[in-house]
């Protein structure tokens, strides 16, 4: 299995960011994911059954204009997905951090922080360091699983950084 890091550097050396998700993870999982509904879906028809599987997890994704036009308004939830030494080097106003690699861990204790956001009618957006950078979809996809609502900002930190927001 091959994992790719992401690893931006800044002149004078400081590293701004990093992606820890391996591309060939999300393959496996998707084709895993796949492969269960299939072997679902065959499992209620040859018993007849009229019940459906579940839906599978659908995650939007959202550009750069309805992120910025969400975000003043206040109208959003956005989620960092980085670690957080490189969430404390910079990141998008208002952003939450809720690293990936932490995230099974802290998940019950961000509950209350993705309800509240629910509750008062912001959208949950999650977002990395780049566009190449999987972490936000394995994140999105995890929180859809869960029961929540949310999209991703695939160009992530450095779409946000290069656009001068």
């Amino acid at each position: 299995m091959k994992t790719i890091s992401v690893i931006s550097i800044l002149i004078g050396g400081a590293v701004t960011s990093s992606c820890t998700s391996s591309l060939s993870e999300l393959d496996k999982s998707d084709a895993e994911s796949s492969a269960t509904q299939v072997k679902e879906k065959q499992v209620a028809e040859s018993a007849g059954a009229e019940k459906e599987t579940a839906a599978p997890v659908v995650v939007s994704e959202l550009p750069i204009e309805k992120v910025f036009e969400l975000q003043q308004t206040g109208s959003i939830l956005l989620i960092d997905t980085r670690s957080p030494i490189f969430y404390k080097l910079g990141h998008i106003d208002g952003a939450y951090s809720l690293p990936l690699k932490s995230f099974d861990k802290n998940f019950e204790s961000s509950r209350s922080t993705l309800d509240a956001a629910v509750t008062k009618g912001k959208k949950i957006v999650i977002y990395c360091q780049s566009e190449k950078c999987p972490d936000s979809l394995k994140m999105a996809r995890s929180l859809a699983k869960s029961g929540y609502k949310v999209s991703v900002f695939k160009g992530g930190w450095e779409l946000w950084k290069m656009s001068g927001l």
